[in-house]
């Protein structure tokens, strides 16, 4: 159901999809040129959390409540371009709780998702139309749980060529990777699983792939750590661990998100909690971070952040006090200069774009 839409949208502007914790989510307008936002429109869909656009950028999935207060589901979405227009396709449940994190591969073929509080992952397979079907694979992680510790799978990420899923386990303090075989049953077989353990207490959850294939970095929630390893087919080499958000002493957690800039030159994430944050760093051709700065994201509680496909903004959605700040990107140093255009919305929890 559609609540309102404005105007029709130039070809040079982008779109920005707002998922929230509240009963709608959102489509803006973006323009790459000046950071302007003006909203294009919105659908009703219970707790619109997590999002993932598909490469040909057609279809949209989100991780969300169901109506019923009862589980989680992913509901599917077409997207119309011409109009800003998200159309409801259908919906399949992921069990008792909503996902935290999802993920679609470079086919679009297949969709991922993290269950936090479940401890689990599950595999979706999408018809050509978009349309989601039921899951093929759900693997749960509290099984190799050892006494007194819980599972939390918080991100679940396709490796670039889609070859591999990635998970990370908050609770176990472990990076899993698991061979994607599409044309297997199940298409993520639990025998062929490399697992990388980080440190007792750091609690990983999220990555980002630099842009060339060759790195990835991992946020820990728990310790403020920025972990970069040295990737290649599947496998992980440990090349830096650096201390992120150096307010974290209390092993509580407030370390949020991570993305890298299109052209790989710049790394930035966001604390929460204390913090309230955006770090940036420098990447080295080597993979490894040189910090630049820490500057307030001009909110609370910035869970979530998006980079535009030009590389120009940083748009980061604060989730407490409701507010999405558009930050400019300095192209030579990496440095973030707030550009005061800002705009309320109820609880924002994730922000994706559309070209």
């Amino acid at each position: 159901m559609v609540l309102f839409m404005i105007g029709e949208v130039q070809s040079k502007d982008l779109y920005l999809l707002v998922g929230t914790y509240s009963p709608t989510m959102y489509v803006y307008r973006f323009n790459p040129q000046n950071g302007k936002l003006t909203p294009a429109s919105s659908i009703n869909i219970q707790g619109s959390q997590f999002l993932t656009v598909s490469k040909n950028q057609k279809f949209v999935y989100v991780s969300n409540d169901q109506s019923d207060a009862k589980g989680g589901e992913i509901t599917a979405l077409s997207f119309d371009k011409g109009k800003g227009i998200l159309n409801r396709i259908n919906s399949t449940t992921t069990g008792l709780e909503p996902c935290s994190y999802i993920d679609i591969s470079s086919d679009g073929k297949w969709v991922v998702a993290g269950n936090y509080r479940l401890g689990n992952l599950c595999i979706f397979k999408t018809n050509s139309d978009g349309r989601l079907q039921p899951y093929k694979q759900i693997i749960d992680h509290k099984t190799i749980a050892q006494a007194g510790i819980v599972a939390h799978v918080h991100c679940t990420l396709f490796s670039p060529d889609s070859k591999y899923v990635f998970a990370t386990d908050l609770g176990l303090d472990k990076l899993f990777c698991y061979l994607f075989s599409p044309l297997s049953d199940p298409p993520l077989p639990e025998n062929k699983v490399l697992i990388s353990d980080t440190p007792k207490g750091y609690g990983p959850r999220h990555l980002a792939f630099h842009p060339n294939g060759k790195y990835l970095y991992m946020i820990a929630e728990k310790s403020g750590h920025i972990v970069c390893y040295q990737y290649k087919t599947g496998k992980l080499i440990q090349i830096q661990d650096l201390l992120s958000d150096s307010t974290n002493n209390d092993g509580k957690g407030g370390s949020a998100d991570i993305h890298i800039t299109p052209n790989g030159k710049f790394l930035y994430a966001t604390h929460r909690l204390k913090a309230n944050d955006i770090v940036g760093y420098k990447i080295a051709p080597s993979g490894k971070l040189t910090e630049l700065f820490h500057q307030s994201s001009k909110g609370i509680q910035p869970r979530n952040f998006v980079i535009d496909p030009t590389g120009s903004f940083l748009l980061v959605a604060n989730v407490d006090s409701g507010n999405i700040v558009v930050f400019k990107i300095n192209q030579e140093s990496g440095q973030l200069s707030a550009t005061g255009n800002e705009i309320i919305v109820e609880k924002p929890f994730c922000l994706k774009m559309i070209e």
